[in-house]
C-alpha cells in the first residue's frame, strides 16, 4: 500500500457505518472495536499509506470509545507498536494501568500485544503509525518500558518529532518515491527515539516495575469480578502485598482500586448487555455475574456511567445490531 488510500463512511448506509468503520480500522492497524457515542449519526474517514517500514493511518472520527481486548489480540497477526500523534482535539488512552491524555501535537506509544482503550468525547483527528516490534527495537531497545508515557509536542525533541512526522505525512502522496520512503521512515523513528531519551532511565525503570505490578493486580481483578466480596484487601492478600501498596499504585494514576473494580464491572456488564448471544440472560443475572448484589444499585450506577438504564441500553444496542 504505497499509494494513499482513503476510506470513508460517506457512501455507506447509516445502519452499516459502524461495522464498515471497524472493519476498515482492523484491516489498517490491528483488531479493535469502536463504540461510537452516537452510532446512528456516526461519521469516520481514514487515509492510509505505507512509508518504508511504517504504516501511516490518519483517523478522523466522531466521538467514540475504542477497545482492543485479549480476544482481539488472539485474532491479531504479528507484534506491533502504535505511535499515536494527536492532530487535533483530545484523546485518552488507557493501557497497563496507565491513563494518558494527549492534546494536539502530543504523541505516545501503545503495545498491540496488550489490551488498551482509546476514548475521545468529541470529533477527533489522530495520526497513527504502526511499526513492527523488531523494527522499533532497532531504535528503542526496550519499547515496552515506554508504553503510555506521553511526549509533549510543544517543546524540545517532542516538538521537532511531532512537526516532522506531520510534514512527512503531508508529503507522502507526492514526494515519497520508493527510494525516499525508507529514509523518511528512518528519520521518523530516529526522532521518536530521540524524544524518548528525555524521559530518563530512572523514570522508565520505576514506571516499568509499577506497571508490571499493576498489570498483575488488574489481571487478578478481571478474574475475580464475579466475587461480590472483591476488595482492595482481597487483592492485596491474593498477591501477597500490602493494601497500602495496592492503593499507592492506583493513586499514582489518579484513581483508586475500588473505582477500578467498579469501572471494570460496569464495562463487563455493558459488553454483556450489548452481546446478542447473551440476549437470553436477564439484566439481574448479568449484574449478579459481575459482583453486583442489588439490581437497583447496579441500574443507578450504570445510568450514571452510560446515560441509559441497563434495559434501555440493551434495547438500543439490539436495534443497532439488527439494523446492521
Amino acid at each position: 500500500m504505497n499509494q494513499r488510500e482513503m476510506l470513508s463512511t460517506d457512501s455507506v448506509q447509516p445502519r452499516r457505518r459502524v461495522e464498515f468503520w471497524n472493519d476498515a480500522a482492523c484491516e489498517s492497524l490491528t483488531q479493535q472495536t469502536a463504540e461510537p457515542l452516537n452510532p446512528h449519526t456516526f461519521y469516520g474517514r481514514l487515509i492510509r499509506a505505507d512509508v518504508g517500514d511504517l504504516r501511516f493511518v490518519e483517523f478522523n472520527s466522531d466521538a467514540a470509545v475504542v477497545h482492543h481486548s485479549r480476544a482481539h489480540i488472539a485474532r491479531s497477526g504479528g507484534t506491533h507498536y502504535l505511535i499515536r500523534l494527536q492532530l487535533d482535539s483530545e484523546s485518552v488512552c488507557s493501557q497497563g494501568g496507565d491513563e494518558v491524555r494527549l492534546r494536539a501535537g502530543d504523541f505516545s506509544l501503545c503495545d498491540t500485544a496488550r489490551p488498551y482503550q482509546l476514548a475521545f468525547q468529541r470529533p477527533v483527528s489522530i495520526l497513527t503509525l504502526r511499526v513492527a516490534k523488531n523494527v522499533l527495537q532497532r531504535y528503542v531497545g526496550s519499547p515496552e518500558y515506554l508504553v503510555n508515557i506521553p511526549i509533549c509536542g510543544s517543546s524540545g525533541a517532542g516538538a521537532l518529532a511531532s512537526r516532522v512526522i506531520r510534514e512527512i505525512w503531508k508529503s507522502s502522496d507526492v514526494a515519497l518515491g520508493p527510494g525516499v520512503a525508507p529514509r523518511c521512515a528512518n528519520v521518523v523513528l530516529e526522532l521518536i527515539a530521540s524524544a524518548y531519551v528525555g524521559v530518563g532511565r530512572c523514570k522508565v525503570d520505576r514506571s516499568c516495575l509499577a506497571s508490571a505490578l499493576r498489570l498483575r493486580i488488574m489481571d487478578f481483578i478481571d478474574e475475580a469480578l464475579c466475587d461480590p466480596d472483591l476488595s482492595p484487601a482481597v487483592v492485596a492478600q491474593a498477591l501477597k502485598i500490602s493494601s497500602r501498596h495496592v492503593h499507592r499504585l492506583f493513586a499514582q494514576q489518579g484513581s483508586t482500586v475500588t473505582q477500578y473494580i467498579l469501572r471494570r464491572r460496569l464495562e463487563k456488564c455493558r459488553a454483556a448487555l450489548a452481546d446478542p448471544l447473551l440476549a437470553g440472560l436477564s439484566v439481574t443475572h448479568i449484574c449478579s455475574e459481575y459482583g453486583f448484589r442489588s439490581l437497583p444499585h447496579f441500574s443507578r450506577l450504570f445510568r450514571d456511567a452510560y446515560g441509559l438504564a441497563p434495559r434501555d441500553y440493551r434495547r438500543a444496542a439490539a436495534t443497532v445490531d439488527l439494523s446492521s
